[in-house]
Formats: structure tokens, C-alpha cells, sequence
């Protein structure tokens, strides 16, 4: 029987996830990163290419006020392969992004502009910092095979500059009470906008209110996990993974949670797009003192 999840809002969700509990092979899910194979990123010094990111969201130009709140990830595999993920500046040498984008590089670089391509004006030279640590959460589990989507899996991510971000990027602050807030959920990211489109590597933007025109919530909080209803055509996709999802905190920006996966509940439906259905983020502040302040300690950086 099919259901539209926007029409049952997320008592419909609550069906999904008993089937996705039920059998955890049933579930079709996608770790949020895109792979690029047609440029060289870690010896040219921009791509000669055109680019068309966030799910129905807006490309953010490089002389706007938001072009740096995020920080592009690109990274190679053992076999070559390259790959982007997004992340946020949280000190001023690490920036925080999701497991999955770490646990398979071989070597990474930072770039700090919102396009890649040479008519953007971004050279490898002047806007990439390279990385020299990278360190996931010891807890995160790299087999999501025969994990449920509301198992629990700590896939967050620490990311450490060589050398100090550019100071026009701003340091954001975690939030300690997320849960709370009265704000809608405000995405940036690098990727595609859509499971079937191949248009990544330019920075994008996009607002999830807290509920939509029937008054059914859009974003829920659930345990250390945020889910994000995607099916009003706005959201999360290959390549926002690491990225923050950020509230507003009394007039500032502060990161909530941590982009993490794009998922459906049928293994079998290959024609849906993945990222008009639903989403994960990882909610941060419950690593901070068992994990994230230890780690930048030993980096020798602090939490703002």
C-alpha cells in the first residue's frame, strides 16, 4: 500500500519505521558524498567546466555575506577516486563534517570558495588549504548495511587545517540545546540537487521551515538524530554530507546538527529520487565533551 508521507505527516513516518526496524535490508539509504572523475582537484588549478548543491535551494555568488558558511571537502580514495563532502569551521584550523568523509581519505584539501570552476575566479593556489588530520568519531560504524536508519551511528567527523582558514570565514559556535530552539533549519552545501543530477561543486542554500502549510512538522528531533521531510522540494543531497544544519540563536548563527544520509523506505524503488524523500543529520552537541573538546584539545584548538 502506498502512502504519501506528506499527506499522513510523520505518523506515516512512524509506519516506515517499524518496517525499517523490522528488516533493516528493506531500507534504501546514501550516504550524501558525490564523486567527480573527469578533473584532476589536487593538481589543477580550477575546473574548465560549467556548473549548473542543496535541494531546491539557491547558489550563493562569491561577493555574498553567506558565501563562507561552509567549506567545501575534497578528498581521494585508495584507488584514486575523488570525492566532495561539505563542512563548517568550528575553530580556526578544524572544521567539523561527517564520518563517511573521512574514514576512506587518503588525503583531503579545504576550499574556501563557493565554485570550482575557472570563470568563478577559484584557483587551487589561492583558495584550498590542505589538510594534515583527519579523525572520525571512534563509535561510527563504517558497515550502514545492516544498520536501521534510526539505529544509532556517530557519524561525525574532525577535520585539521595546515595552516589558519581564511579570516573572512566565520568560527560557529555549537549549540548546547538545540531541542529548544525556535528557528527554522538553514542549509549550505556542495552538492547535487538531486539523486539523478550531476551538477555538484557549487555552493547552495536553502531554508527547512519548522512546518509546513498543513502545520506538519518538516524537521523532528529524534533521540540524537534530526529528520528532515524532504518531499515540499527542498533539503539535503549527495554532497551536503558534513555540512551543518544551522538555527538561529537569539540573532546568531549556531550549528545543530551534521548532515549525514538521504533515505527512502523501499530497497527496490530505484526510480525515486532519494533526495525528495527524507534525511538525517547527526546532532552534535551530545559528542562534545566525550568526544569533540578532547580531540581539539590534543590539536591544540578550542571550541568558540
Amino acid at each position: 500500500m502506498k502512502t504519501s508521507i506528506k499527506q499522513k505527516g510523520w505518523g506515516t513516518l512512524s509506519l516506515l519505521i517499524m518496517v525499517v526496524m523490522i528488516s533493516a535490508c528493506a531500507e534504501k539509504k546514501k550516504p550524501a558524498h558525490a564523486t567527480e572523475s573527469d578533473f584532476d582537484y589536487f593538481s589543477q588549478e580550477c575546473n574548465p567546466g560549467h556548473r549548473s548543491g542543496i535541494v531546491g535551494g539557491k547558489a550563493v555568488k562569491a561577493y555574498e555575506a553567506d558565501s563562507n558558511r561552509s567549506v567545501l571537502l575534497i578528498w581521494e580514495d585508495a584507488k584514486g577516486g575523488q570525492h566532495l563532502c561539505s563542512s563548517t569551521l568550528i575553530a580556526d584550523q578544524t572544521l567539523l563534517t561527517a564520518a563517511h568523509c573521512v574514514n576512506e581519505a587518503v588525503k583531503m584539501q579545504a576550499v574556501f570558495y563557493t565554485d570550482v570552476t575557472c570563470e568563478s575566479g577559484y584557483t587551487r593556489s589561492q583558495h584550498a588549504v590542505a589538510v594534515d588530520k583527519m579523525l572520525h568519531h571512534p563509535e561510527y560504524q563504517t558497515d550502514i548495511s545492516k544498520l536501521s536508519v534510526f539505529d544509532e551511528n556517530i557519524d561525525l567527523a574532525l577535520v585539521h587545517l595546515a595552516r589558519k582558514a581564511p579570516e573572512r570565514f566565520p568560527i560557529f559556535k555549537i549549540s548546547t540545546n538545540p531541542e529548544q530552539l525556535n528557528s527554522d533549519l538553514l542549509l549550505y552545501g556542495y552538492g547535487v540537487t538531486g539523486t539523478f543530477e550531476k551538477d555538484p561543486m557549487l555552493l547552495r542554500k536553502t531554508v527547512i521551515k519548522r512546518t509546513d502549510a498543513n502545520n506538519e512538522p518538516n524537521i523532528m528531533f529524534n533521540s540524537k538524530a534530526l529528520f528532515i521531510d524532504q518531499q515540499s522540494g527542498t533539503g539535503l543531497c549527495n554532497g551536503d554530507s558534513g555540512g551543518a544544519g544551522l538555527m538561529d540563536d537569539n540573532g546568531e548563527l549556531v550549528v545543530v546538527s551534521v548532515n549525514s544520509e538521504v533515505f527512502n523506505g523501499n530497497e527496490f524503488d530505484t526510480s525515486t529520487d532519494l533526495c525528495a524523500r527524507h534525511s538525517k543529520s547527526i546532532v552534535v552537541h551530545h559528542y562534545l565533551e566525550s568526544w569533540i573538546i578532547p580531540t581539539m584539545a590534543q590539536w591544540g584548538q578550542n571550541l568558540k
